[in-house]
């Protein structure tokens, strides 16, 4: 792996990189990540956002090979430039966004052809944290059997089988690539069916609850169907549960412990599972044809990347950099963000077409300091853009539509003066 993604690499004329993550996987294998970035220089200043940034994983599960061939063309094609010459989006897109892409997690189970990594563990069920709105089940719950000796929780059941581990070196790597610059937006690429699956996979600790959209609706299925729609064969899906080739996760077959749900729990990020080819090992001769169906939409996916309101919190006197929660009010179940003053006081808070937003944001000093900050008000944010025009088939829609972006500056509260206090007359 090192050396083709080496050869893509140095064959790129400085368009793109290579990131070895850390640690290895079970047996020794280095995780690699290929980044390709704007070949123009970013430019700089206190108010300068980040670029938006993807993230693609694939080969999670050993056996399901496919999307790790074409995440290797998807960088090939990024790299050479072969996709920016021949298409002014994709031009666009390479000069507007950072793109990663990891076309392995799972070295050890792809050189077995096995869903498991070197110690049989299911890596989309390994992941978990604190973050989680729920605990582990308990084994008793994941063992618990109904009169006639049928499994009453699968979920559970399944994770104290094959997840219920210690943190596999393999999720580690990713989990720590994904944590040190957070993806706005990425896909983790799968194989056995074909659907665009979005968050979330489980709702409960047992897996007995089958529909819990996130506070983030509806922004997750709508870039569900943005991809689908640009895939023929999965926006053909007509049937239940997969009806336009789109489905809640846990509405599908409740899934703990899984990178998707860890990645909106803990980063506060969204993640869609893709899964892109019913033969889990297709043959090379049909690569071309998933090709086909897939670059389009992986395309379109892309130019979502920091779809919402992006910038930065800073000092109104000095121009630091702050830290500062972003309180959405309205709709009130929206999640919260936060600004981190390890990025410069970027922050980014995905929102939704055709949705009005209401958001208080609380500056503070990092360090918890005594300076205090005023709140700051936005209201009836809202995207320049329509629902249908972000999830239609052939739509092109981009940059400043797509995306608020503001330098908020924080003002100091006054000092609170302290009252003097009056000695009693002796």
């Amino acid at each position: 792996m090192f050396r083709l993604l080496n050869d893509v690499v140095n064959n790129s004329d400085g368009a793109c990189t290579l990131d070895a993550l850390d640690p290895p996987s079970v047996e020794g294998r280095v995780l690699y990540a290929v980044v390709a970035a704007p070949r123009t220089a970013a430019a700089s200043g206190a108010s300068v956002l980040p670029r938006p940034s993807f993230t693609w994983i694939g080969n999670m599960h050993g056996d399901e090979t496919a999307n790790r061939e074409l995440l290797l063309r998807l960088a090939a094609g990024l790299c050479s430039g072969e996709l920016a010459d021949n298409d002014a989006r994709w031009k666009a897109l390479q000069g507007s966004t950072t793109v990663r892409i990891i076309p392995t997690m799972n070295p050890d189970g792809y050189e077995r052809r096995t869903r498991w990594n070197a110690n049989k563990v299911d890596l989309n069920r390994n992941f978990w944290s604190n973050e989680f709105p729920y605990a582990k089940p308990t084994l008793d719950q994941a063992r618990k059997r109904d009169r006639y000796g049928v499994t009453m929780y699968p979920a559970a059941d399944m994770w104290s089988k094959v997840g219920n581990f210690s943190l596999q070196p393999e999720a580690v790597a990713v989990s720590r690539y994904l944590a040190a610059a957070p993806p706005d937006l990425s896909a983790n690429l799968h194989g056995g069916a074909l659907v665009a699956n979005y968050p979330l996979d489980a709702c409960d600790s047992v897996g007995a609850l089958s529909s819990c959209p996130t506070a983030e609706e509806p922004l997750p299925r709508q870039l569900a169907t943005a991809y689908a729609v640009h895939n023929p064969d999965m926006a053909a899906q007509g049937t239940q549960p997969f009806s336009g080739g789109t489905v809640q996760g846990s509405a599908w077959y409740p899934v703990l412990g899984s990178m998707q749900d860890w990645a909106y729990h803990q980063l506060g990020r969204l993640m869609l599972t893709l899964e892109l080819h019913e033969v889990k090992d297709p043959p090379a001769a049909a690569l071309d044809e998933l090709w086909g169906q897939n670059s389009v939409a992986f395309l379109r996916l892309m130019e979502l990347a920091g779809i919402g309101l992006r910038g930065r919190v800073l000092d109104q006197q000095t121009r630091a950099p702050l830290a500062a929660t972003l309180t959405v009010t309205s709709p009130a179940s929206s999640r919260p963000a936060t600004a981190d003053t390890a990025r410069g006081g970027y922050f980014y808070k995905p929102l939704a077409p055709g949705v009005s937003y209401d958001i208080t944001v609380q500056p503070y000093s990092p360090s918890g300091g005594a300076v205090k900050y005023l709140p700051i008000l936005l209201k009836g944010l809202r995207l320049g853009v329509s629902t249908d025009r972000v999830t239609a088939e052939g739509s092109a829609v981009t940059g400043a539509a797509l995306r608020l972006e503001r330098t908020l500056l924080a003002t100091r509260a006054p000092a609170s003066k302290k009252k003097k206090m009056l000695r009693a007359s002796s």
